[in-house]
C-alpha cells in the first residue's frame, strides 16, 4: 500500500512540475530580444555566406545559426517563434539528461534529475533564448554519455562515433564546449590512475585529434576570443569578465612582466590545468568496486563522481586563470541536478524522499516565478521597443532629420523595433573603421574606448544638412564613448530642444536617453 501511495504521489509531483515548468517557459517566449538575441537575428537574416562572416567576426560558432536560419525559413520571425526553436532543442536535452543520469545512477536518479532541471533557473531562462545554449548542452550530454560507456564497458565503435560527432557539434555550437572537452580529458586522465581502466588511450588520442582537425576552421575565432584575455577588462563587450582572483594576483608577478601580454594568460591556463589535475589526482583513490570510487573514506557513486569533475574542474581552471566564462553555468546546471537527484535517492524512506524533493522543487519554482516577475532584463528588453515607439509617435509622418545611435547595443536593439521614416545610423569615427562591409570596428580588436576628443569632430560630416537630429544613447555607450564625447559635441554645436529617458526601475542607473537637437547645419569637417 505504501509503495503504491509513493508511486501515485511521485506521479502527481512530476505532473505538477511538468505543467509549471512548461508554463514558466511559455511565459518567457513573448519577451522582446535582448542584445545578443538581436545580433543573432541580424545575422541569420543575412545571406548564408554573409551570415557565416558575421558569426566568425563575432567570435561565435555557426551550427546553431545554420539551424535557426532553416527554422526561420519555415515560420515568421519574432521573439516567440525564435524562442520555440530553442524550446524544441530542449527535447533532446531532456532525453539525454535522463539517459546520462540513468547510467550514472538509476532510473530513480534520472527521474529526479530531469524534474529538477525542468524547473531550474538555467533550464527555464536559457531554454527560450534565441541563443545556442540548448544545443551546446545537448552536445555536452551526448558526448558525456558516450564517454561514460567507453570508460565502463571499453571500446565500442558506435560509442566512439557518437563521442566524436557530438564533440564536434559542441565545438561548432559554442566556444564554452572547450571546457567540456577539458573536463572530459580530466576524467580520462584520472581514470588512468585506476588499475582496471577500460578505455583504449590510442583511440582516445585519435578521437581528440579528429575533433581538433574537424575544428580547424574555427581556430582563428577561438584564438581571437581567448588570445585577447590579457587586454580585456570588465568594460569590454565580451562574456569574459575580469574578476578578482588568483589570476589577477599572478599578473603582478615578475613572470607576468617578462612574458608578452598575449602569452602570459595562456601559460597561466596551462599551468592551472596541470595543477588542478595533479591536486585532484592526489586526493582521489580510484580503487573501483563495480563503478564506485573513494574520496577519503567515503564512497562516491558515478552520479557524484562524474558531475564533480565535469562541473568543478573547469570552474577551478577558470578561477585560477582569473576569468569567468559565465555561459559554462549552462552545463553545470544539469550536472548539479544529477547530484541533487543522487543525494535524494540515497534516502531509504520514500516519504522523506518526496518531502525533500517537493521542497527543493517548490523553492526552485518560487525563485523562478519571483525572478520572472521582477526580472531586470525583462524591463530592459521592453525599454527599447518603448523608446522606438515613442520616437515614431514624435515624428508623426515626417521624414526629415536624422537619428544617431551611439553604440552597437543601441543600433541593434533600437533599429529592430524602430519602423519610422527617418533614417537611424550608428556613429563611429570613419578613420577607425577597419572593415565597413563586415560591420566590424577596431573596438573589437584593441578592446579600448575609441571615441575621444581627437576624432569626435568627424560627426560633423554625418549631421551636415540634417535638422532635427536625434541622439539615442544606450546602456553600452560606456564601451565606445565612456566620456560622452558625442553628446558633448552635440551640446556645443547644436541646440538641445527636448530630452526623454526610458529606464528599468529594477536596474539602478540604467536608462535610454533620446535627445532632440536643432541647428546642427555645420560645415563638413576636414
Amino acid at each position: 500500500m505504501s509503495e503504491r501511495w509513493y508511486r501515485n504521489c511521485q506521479l502527481a509531483l512530476f505532473g505538477w512540475i511538468a505543467l509549471v515548468g512548461l508554463v514558466l517557459r511559455l511565459s518567457m517566449l513573448p519577451v522582446p530580444y535582448w542584445f545578443d538575441e538581436v545580433n543573432t537575428i541580424h545575422y541569420v537574416t543575412q545571406p548564408f555566406g554573409r551570415m557565416l562572416q558575421f558569426v566568425l567576426h563575432d567570435i561565435e560558432t555557426p551550427a546553431y545559426y545554420v539551424g535557426l536560419k532553416g527554422w526561420l525559413a519555415l515560420v515568421p520571425e519574432n521573439p516567440a517563434t525564435s524562442g520555440i526553436f530553442s524550446l524544441l532543442l530542449e527535447i533532446p536535452v531532456l532525453v539525454l539528461l535522463y539517459q546520462l543520469a540513468r547510467r550514472l545512477g538509476s532510473r530513480a536518479v534520472a527521474r529526479f534529475a530531469v524534474a529538477f532541471y525542468w524547473v531550474s533557473y538555467t533550464g527555464i531562462y536559457y531554454s527560450t533564448e534565441t541563443r545556442p545554449y540548448p544545443l551546446v548542452l545537448a552536445a555536452a550530454l551526448a558526448s558525456t554519455i558516450a564517454l561514460f560507456e567507453l570508460l565502463r564497458d571499453g571500446p565500442r565503435r558506435h560509442w566512439w562515433l557518437l563521442y566524436a560527432a557530438s564533440a564536434v557539434l559542441g565545438v561548432y555550437t559554442h566556444y564554452s564546449f572547450l571546457l567540456v572537452l577539458y573536463a572530459q580529458n580530466a576524467l580520462v586522465a584520472l581514470q588512468a590512475k585506476g588499475r582496471r581502466t577500460t578505455i583504449d588511450f590510442r583511440h582516445w588520442v585519435v578521437s581528440q585529434g579528429a575533433i581538433v582537425a574537424a575544428s580547424l576552421f574555427l581556430f582563428p575565432a577561438f584564438l581571437d576570443r581567448f588570445g585577447g584575455w590579457a587586454n580585456r577588462t570588465a568594460q569590454t563587450w565580451t562574456d569574459m569578465e575580469s574578476i578578482q582572483t588568483v589570476g589577477q594576483f599572478l599578473r603582478k608577478t615578475v613572470l607576468a612582466q617578462l612574458l608578452p601580454a598575449d602569452v602570459y594568460p595562456k601559460l597561466t591556463a596551462i599551468v592551472g590545468a596541470a595543477v588542478i589535475l595533479a591536486v585532484v589526482s592526489a586526493a582521489i583513490d580510484l580503487r573501483r568496486e563495480g563503478y564506485r570510487f573513494h574520496l577519503s573514506r567515503r564512497a562516491l557513486t558515478a552520479a557524484e563522481w562524474f558531475p564533480i569533475v565535469l562541473g568543478a574542474v573547469p570552474l577551478l581552471l577558470l578561477w585560477l586563470s582569473g576569468f569567468a566564462l559565465l555561459r559554462y553555468v549552462i552545463v553545470v546546471g544539469p550536472i548539479v541536478c544529477v547530484m541533487l537527484a543522487a543525494w535524494i535517492v540515497r534516502w531509504r524512506s520514500w516519504w522523506l524522499r518526496l518531502l525533500i524533493f517537493s521542497g527543493l522543487a517548490a523553492a526552485m519554482v518560487a525563485a523562478n516565478v519571483k525572478y520572472i516577475v521582477h526580472y531586470p532584463q525583462r524591463e530592459i528588453r521592453y525599454s527599447w521597443p518603448q523608446a522606438a515607439a515613442a520616437m515614431q509617435r514624435e515624428q508623426g509622418g515626417d521624414d526629415r532629420g536624422l537619428i544617431i545611435l551611439t553604440d552597437w547595443d543601441a543600433e541593434r536593439q533600437f533599429k529592430y523595433s524602430y519602423h519610422g521614416a527617418i533614417p537611424a545610423v550608428r556613429y563611429f569615427p570613419s578613420s577607425l573603421v577597419v572593415d565597413p562591409d563586415a560591420e566590424i570596428s577596431q573596438i573589437r580588436k584593441i578592446g579600448t574606448a575609441t571615441i575621444n576628443a581627437g576624432n569626435v569632430d568627424e560627426i560633423g560630416n554625418l549631421v551636415q544638412g540634417h535638422d532635427p537630429v536625434w541622439l539615442v544613447v544606450g546602456d553600452a555607450a560606456f564601451i565606445y564613448d565612456p566620456d560622452a564625447e558625442i553628446q558633448g559635441w552635440m551640446n556645443r554645436q547644436c541646440s538641445l530642444e527636448h530630452e526623454a529617458a526610458f529606464f528599468a526601475p529594477e536596474v539602478p542607473g540604467w536608462k535610454i536617453y533620446i535627445l532632440r537637437y536643432r541647428g546642427c547645419n555645420v560645415g563638413p569637417m576636414p
